[in-house]
């Protein structure tokens, strides 16, 4: 006797949609609030000018009597940033937006919204990555001599601390430097003994999203957005890049009317995002049948000062 079943009747079968949807993943951003940020108003060009005057040397030589010194001169650096157009964006359908499950461009606005900030930081990422100051894994002098086992730990950061100081690079209104290091440069930190350590007897203070905690002067988050060279070391090994760095180490630039906005660490969001609805008119869309989400920012970064930024390249455990 022949059974009626879905596998026979499969015109039955139907697919159940959850309404909600799955999260996507995206990274956390600490890079951002820590820039020098600067806006250009409107019809003042693209070119910001940082300047920065020297300190004038010690005058440790006594005075003649009856002589006036042949005095001291002032020496003043210009840094210039150009700004630079990024943005980009989504068409949605109206049988889509009309018919489909989900709200395509409520969506639509999220996902630009987060791509927009994690391009910003992105951005800022790169700039910082590209410093000339840097401490490397181990006995390790540069990225290429790397080698497995030389991987991120406390004395690594402590130079770095001791190198801003020796620089007289001020810390932050907290009190701290700040720094990011990559997931795999915290899975070797928080093995550190001395780590541990500072766990145990001195790191109290409650922290921040996705905040390590404090090491001798620093305060480390972390974030999956850092420079990683994939076979920049020894043997070809991944090399991954921390940064640890003093305020006004690198400007964060912007344009007026397009602006990047305070991008949220969590979020990504930040950036404005436009929406142009179905029901507007446009000679390409007579018949309103596409809606269109997009976003643009004028942004650039620039390291203001190399001295302000140690860059700390180390290997991972595999």
């Amino acid at each position: 006797m022949a059974t009626s079943t879905l596998a026979t009747l499969t015109a039955e079968a139907r697919t159940f949609y959850v309404a909600t949807l799955i999260k996507r993943l995206i990274p956390y951003l600490p890079l951002i609030k820590d820039g020098q940020k600067v806006t250009i108003p409107k019809h003042m060009g693209l070119i910001a000018n940082f300047r920065k005057y020297a300190s004038l040397s010690l005058a440790t030589t006594p005075l003649v009597e009856g002589t006036t010194p042949a005095g001291n001169s002032q020496t003043v650096t210009a840094i210039t940033a150009t700004a630079a157009q990024y943005g980009d964006f989504l068409t949605v359908a109206d049988v889509l937006e009309t018919v489909g499950i989900d709200d395509s461009v409520v969506q639509a606005i999220e996902q630009l919204g987060e791509q927009a900030g994690q391009t910003v930081h992105r951005l800022v990422q790169t700039e910082l990555g590209s410093g000339s100051t840097a401490r490397y894994g181990g006995a390790a002098v540069s990225r290429i001599t790397v080698a497995a086992g030389m991987n991120m730990s406390v004395a690594l950061i402590r130079l770095a601390v001791r190198d801003l100081e020796n620089a007289n690079v001020p810390k932050f209104s907290d009190g701290f430097y700040h720094g990011a290091v990559t997931p795999g440069q915290k899975y070797d930190l928080v093995g550190d003994a001395a780590f541990q350590d500072l766990y145990r007897y001195t790191n109290t203070r409650p922290l921040q999203a996705n905040e390590i905690g404090e090491v001798y002067g620093a305060r480390l988050w972390e974030t999956t957005d850092l420079p990683i060279y994939p076979t920049g070391g020894a043997a070809s090994i991944p090399v991954h890049a921390a940064v640890i760095y003093g305020p006004n180490a690198y400007g964060c630039i912007d344009i007026e009317s397009m602006g990047v906005g305070s991008i949220n660490d969590e979020t990504n969001k930040g950036v404005e995002v436009f929406v142009t609805g179905l029901n507007v008119p446009s000679k390409s869309d007579p018949l309103h049948q596409r809606a269109y989400v997009g976003w643009k920012v004028l942004f650039v970064c620039k390291v203001l000062d190399a001295l302000r930024i140690i860059r700390i390249e180390t290997a991972v455990t595999a």
